[in-house]
């Protein structure tokens, strides 16, 4: 065997070799020549560089470099950990296998077969076409693309900040790993039967992105998602097919884009549940698992007798409270420790606080605990022990399910269904008394807020102005021509055969605080009705009579009741006169929010 060529530190050389035996020493380079044939070992610190690489075999060591370089086909080409391939060609029937460390950057342009590496560098891109990656890492700021019939071996793994393109068919496993939030791009027109792993996020904006080429929101008629499976029914009658692991227990929802339309995830399973044997994930739970329970303040094991998953579509039409936000509590709201983790759970959800279950909504603050208004739809998860038990939910004392009522919220996941409702009550079979009253709810509200930093609550500057006014059945506008305490009398047209009684109106949970538990749009609180006409006086008693009336609250007492802004009321037939008063007794007025705008416009009539 001849004895091999050393290009030694210092040596570059631009010679056409071909069935050599060559060892680059540290320093030393194949430089802008060509490679036929030859067995080459680059140890660590060499260099090859601008060569053209055709049959052989090629051993880099260490440190050493293959940069702007082209691998020809039959030429089989090992880099060592450690090494680097950099703005280079790997054509077809070339095999290049990086160990591990061995990083790949710049633009790797693959027609052949790269095992391994990971793809390093902002604005790094390995574009494979016709070729194969297997197992690659693909890194922050860099790309993957795979087109042309490219295929992926194994599994890509996209780390947080990388992303990945595929177009076509494709196969393999593409995993979007680790913490923080990875993108990829699939086409429309050819999806790939690639599976998707570790797809997850957090809201709309810190999750995971699965963006659909040549796609809108428009063209999607339904989505049904099962297993690892999530199907796509468009408009033109076609269907695809997204392959993406537990899709089926992710809530996800697609955002229109200039590109596409982008899957996010928009509420991860994933809250974490205290058992025996350390923490669980809710949705992972099933009928006959055990939980850890505090009974009279010791942790004992319960079984779970039944499970059940739901599913949520925000009504952003609706006020924060009552459209299906969730509720964020942040690490360590409820004492400076718990939770553990940001913990989500739905408005009505309670939690254990001062030994009371408070409702999640109730202790709302819009820093510490906040509704996550980023997510649109979501899953939500439950379980229920045999007597109603406080559970530890990423370390915080909430609540097991207890049935009063509304199971049928919830799809059973692992058990026969209960035909037979338990009909439960918070007074008598709740594991600890719900909080009702609004001192306590406030107590602890401030005690949380105050750990947030948090010290002003409700409208800053509320107003106890109504803004009273009548609108008549043919649109005219009525105020007030006297205002005697309680009493406001207007003057009524002749032809008014009704009229909507019009006013400011807010919900007392916002203007004054969510610890006050009145959800309702108040307007002004009506007590006596008088209608003077023809030198009589008429009490109209519609309002306090009748169960259903339109604009008007449900009857709290039998003497007055509350408008919603907006209150319909008959008047009395009276053919002979022309002049009518109609006084109305305002029990109770306000507070109002000065950002709520007057349900008619300002004027007068004639």
């Amino acid at each position: 065997m001849p004895n091999p060529t050393i290009i030694s530190s210092g040596i570059s050389n631009m010679y056409p070799w071909n069935g050599m035996t060559i060892i680059v020493q540290g320093g030393g380079a194949l430089w802008y020549g060509s490679i036929t044939n030859c067995v080459v070992t680059v140890q660590d610190g060499g260099l090859i560089q601008g060569e053209s690489i055709n049959g052989g075999g090629i051993t880099v060591n260490g440190s050493g470099k293959i940069i702007s370089s082209s691998i020809g086909g039959n030429a089989n080409v090992i880099v060592t950990g450690g090494g680097t391939v950099s703005n280079s060609t790997v054509a077809d029937g070339a095999y290049l296998k990086c160990g591990n460390g061995t990083v790949l950057n710049g633009t790797i342009t693959n027609s052949g077969y790269i095992s391994g590496g990971t793809l390093t560098g902002q604005g790094a891109l390995e574009n494979v076409f016709a070729g194969a990656a297997h197992d690659r890492t693909v890194a922050s700021g860099a790309t993957i693309a795979i087109s042309g019939g490219g295929q992926i071996v194994g599994t890509v793994s996209v780390q947080a900040g990388g992303s990945a393109v595929l177009n076509g068919t494709v196969g393999g496993t593409i995993n979007l790993a680790g913490a923080g939030y990875a993108e990829m791009t699939v086409s429309a027109g050819a999806l790939p039967t690639t599976m998707i792993t570790g797809f997850n996020g957090a809201n709309e904006m810190l999750s995971d992105r699965i963006t659909i080429a040549g796609l809108s929101k428009s063209q999607i008629a339904a989505v049904n998602k099962s297993g690892d499976m999530m199907l796509i029914s468009l408009t033109d009658g076609s269907t695809l097919t997204l392959n993406i692991a537990g899709i089926g227990n992710t809530g996800a929802v697609f955002l229109d884009s200039a590109s596409g339309v982008v899957l996010v995830a928009c509420y991860l399973a994933g809250t974490l549940i205290r058992t025996p044997g350390g923490d669980v994930p809710v949705e992972m739970l099933r009928t006959g698992d055990m939980v850890i329970a505090l009974v009279e303040g010791q942790e004992v094991a319960r079984q779970i007798t039944w499970t059940g998953r739901g599913h949520c579509t925000v009504d952003t039409e609706l006020e924060d409270d009552r459209a299906g936000y969730p509720v964020c509590i942040r690490k360590g709201a409820l004492d400076g420790v718990v939770p553990e983790r940001d913990l989500y759970v739905t408005a009505e959800h309670c939690l254990l606080v001062g030994g009371q279950f408070i409702p999640a909504r109730q202790l709302v603050n819009g820093h510490s605990i906040a509704f996550d208004r980023t997510r649109r739809a979501f899953d939500y998860f439950h379980f229920e022990t045999e007597a109603h038990s406080v559970v530890l939910a990423e370390g915080a004392s909430s609540e097991s399910y207890l049935d009063t009522g509304n199971r049928a919220l919830y799809d059973c996941q692992s058990s026969a269904p209960i035909l037979t409702p338990r009909h439960l009550s918070w007074d008598t079979d709740a594991a600890a008394p719900l909080a009702r009253d609004r001192e306590t709810i406030e107590t602890v509200w401030r005690a949380i807020a105050a750990r947030a930093g948090l010290t002003e609550v409700g409208e800053r500057n509320p107003t106890h102005e109504a803004d009273l006014h009548l609108e008549c059945d043919d649109g005219t506008i009525l105020r007030p021509v006297r205002v005697a305490g309680k009493k406001h009398v207007f003057i009524l047209p002749f032809s008014a055969r009704s009229v909507l009684i019009r006013s400011r109106a807010s919900r007392p949970c916002d203007v004054t605080g969510p610890f006050v538990d009145d959800r309702r749009r108040l307007g002004v609180e009506i007590g006596q009705i008088l209608h003077f006409a023809s030198g009589k006086i008429e009490e109209i008693r519609d309002h306090l009579t009748h169960q259903e009336f339109k604009g008007w609250h449900a009857r709290a007492r039998d003497t007055a009741r509350w408008t919603a802004g907006s209150a319909y009321l008959s008047l009395p037939a009276d053919e002979g006169s022309e002049h009518r008063l109609l006084s109305l007794e305002i029990l109770s007025a306000g507070p109002y929010s000065q950002e709520e705008t007057p349900r008619a416009p300002l004027t007068r009539a004639g």
